[in-house]
């Protein structure tokens, strides 16, 4: 039985409540829910596909911070300011089908809902952000965030390594992208 750490007032799991702006994504990942929601919880496993560092705790009061150089936003550039980083409210965490937490991106406070559901030896992952308003990033405009970090998730889960990890501080800075 799943236990439920923090529920939010966004509304029941696997809902969040109409938007402006949202972006879902989803990926099927070779593997069962609790090695995915591993992937997704465990810091020293996040460092490995998605950020550079993080901190995790989803026991009360929980915590869960990341950054670097591989996130996309502004998040702290370096472990000394994820320690003073107040990170991202647990809105919901129910190991290992759901995990809910607001993220502050660009000034717009965001909500995002992972939701894993087991789909036949496999992980049916599914992600929903979002926000009263876009976070500097037009989804028409071409792919978002998401459209690297899943299926880098899905490589990592799958090989130990994942596919892709872009360095947005540097993407940041460039005149062209060349992949």
């Amino acid at each position: 039985m799943s236990e439920l750490v923090h529920l939010s007032h966004f509304g029941a799991p696997r809902t969040l409540p109409p938007a402006p702006w949202s972006i879902r994504r989803r990926e099927i990942i070779p593997a069962p829910p609790e090695r995915v929601w591993r992937a997704l919880t465990d810091p020293a496993e996040l460092q490995l596909w998605w950020c550079d560092f993080a901190e995790v705790d989803l026991r009360g009061p929980c915590r869960y911070a990341f950054g670097g150089a591989h996130v996309y936003g502004d998040s702290p550039g370096n472990m000394d300011e994820l320690r003073s980083f107040p990170g991202f409210e647990v809105l919901a965490a129910v190991p290992p089908s759901r995990l809910e937490l607001s993220w502050q991106l660009f000034g717009v406070e965001t909500r995002v809902a992972y939701d894993l559901s087991n789909r036949l030896e496999a992980t049916e992952l599914t992600v929903l952000q979002a926000a009263d308003r876009a976070p500097g990033w037009d989804p028409g405009a071409g792919p978002s965030w998401w459209w690297q970090a899943l299926p880098a998730l899905r490589t990592y889960v799958e090989r130990g390594r994942p596919d892709l990890r872009i360095d947005y501080a540097a993407m940041r800075n460039a005149r062209e992208i060349v992949f």
